[in-house]
């Protein structure tokens, strides 16, 4: 009797053991991975949202125009540039429109000289030069979209149908007009 009473606590003991090596493990499994950069970086405001708001789009758009996901992401740095945007949509039975602003604003020297080649030797061959608007501007007919260089910072904005080949300059400047002080 005393060896089962033996052998039942030793099992006993074992059992309890394993389940408490299997939380550790479990645990560490299921733990985020976080690394040094992730884990002291707080979560940065989109600048581009804080130049294009809800109320300014639903000046241009109408009543019933909505935030876009991508409203709620964080900029993205890449290439030497920090990029946001900030986008609306009006839709009802009949149309849908949308407008939007992208940000580029240089992290270095070199994001200074990428974004600043996009308003010379890289611009757009097709592209019409707006005058205006920051320090230099130009529309985009192919993507339908007003790009505005001021202060080193690059500027893209959007007004009007979903198609980029349905957007018109003149609807464009609508909310370039509104923003301009902004920029």
């Amino acid at each position: 009797m005393k060896k089962n009473l033996k052998l039942f606590i030793i099992g006993v003991i074992v059992v309890l053991a394993a389940l408490v090596l299997g939380l550790i493990v479990s645990k560490q499994l299921t733990k985020p991975k976080l690394n040094s950069k992730t884990a002291t970086q707080p979560k940065r405001e989109n600048p581009s949202c804080k130049i294009f708001t809800l109320t300014e789009a639903t000046k241009i758009l109408g009543d019933g125009t909505a935030a876009d996901p991508v409203n709620d992401n964080q900029p993205v740095d890449a290439n030497n540039i920090t990029s946001s945007t900030c986008s609306y949509t009006f839709s009802d039975t009949t149309v849908a429109q949308t407008a939007s602003v992208t940000v580029r604003s240089p992290i270095n020297e070199s994001g200074k000289a990428i974004i600043k080649s996009q308003f010379t030797s890289n611009k757009v061959s097709a592209s019409q030069d707006v005058s205006g608007y920051g320090d230099s501007a130009f529309w985009d007919n192919n993507f339908g979209q007003l790009n505005v260089l001021k202060n080193n910072t690059w500027y893209t904005i959007t007004n009007g149908p979903v198609g980029p080949s349905d957007r018109k300059l003149d609807q464009t400047k609508k909310l370039a007009d509104v923003l301009n002080p902004k920029l």
